[in-house]
């Protein structure tokens, strides 16, 4: 690995979860953030809900609009960061996937959907 610094780099790049890129398109300001242990119904909160090599969608509306496997988390954080999110996708490291905030509720689900299939290839 010393002959090779730049592999070396790259290596470390790809086990800490730094080379992730998300397309500037679908990038919300959260994207790439680690999130906070968010209360989540029915659980003591967001944290307790991640595993390995599985995503945890989170229904921030108030109300289950996402026709998608999600999880109810309560809508006020109580951080401005997440002031407005309707919706996040977080990865199994506890990191931001993907989150919105669409007013629409349709085409929320269908994003949320969408989201979710693109981290289930």
């Amino acid at each position: 690995m010393r002959r090779w610094p730049e592999c070396s780099l790259e290596l470390a790049r790809r086990q800490s979860g730094l080379s992730v890129a998300y397309p500037a398109a679908e990038r919300h300001p959260l994207t790439g953030r680690r999130a906070p242990d968010l209360p989540v119904e029915g659980r003591s909160g967001l944290f307790g809900l991640l595993r390995p090599g599985r995503h945890v969608l989170l229904d921030l509306t108030g109300r289950t609009v996402l026709d998608a496997p999600g999880h109810r988390a309560a809508p006020d954080t109580g951080r401005a960061e997440w002031a407005g999110v309707r919706a996040a996708l977080v990865r199994p490291d506890g990191h931001v996937a993907w989150a919105s905030d669409e007013s629409d509720d349709a085409a929320l689900g269908a994003a949320a959907r969408a989201a979710l299939a693109a981290t289930h290839r």
